[in-house]
């Protein structure tokens, strides 16, 4: 695989992996948009509890978990390896 493949490799990675975090930053907001305890605890309940924030935190770790999983698997997808290395030396 020469250079400029795997550049472009990793530019179309990087693109599939900003289209994904837009898509779970839409998803977040549509849920937290639609749940009516969210509305709730926004409204009125400001007791400087920090369960939501345990949640995001959680979210979030399963998110970068999910994240990282596929664009493992994308990597080792992408690579062959019946492909020999270029010997442009």
């Amino acid at each position: 695989m020469s250079r400029q493949d795997d550049d472009a490799r990793l530019y179309n990675c990087f693109n599939k992996y900003e289209e994904i975090v837009k898509q779970v930053i839409l998803l977040d907001e549509l849920t937290e948009s639609m749940d009516p305890r969210r509305k709730t605890k926004c409204r009125g309940n400001n007791n400087g509890g920090n369960g939501s924030v345990l949640e995001r935190e959680s979210f979030d770790q399963v998110i970068v978990k999910t994240i990282t999983k596929y664009l493992h698997d994308l990597n080792t997808n992408t690579i062959h390896p019946d492909d020999k290395p270029s010997s442009d030396r």
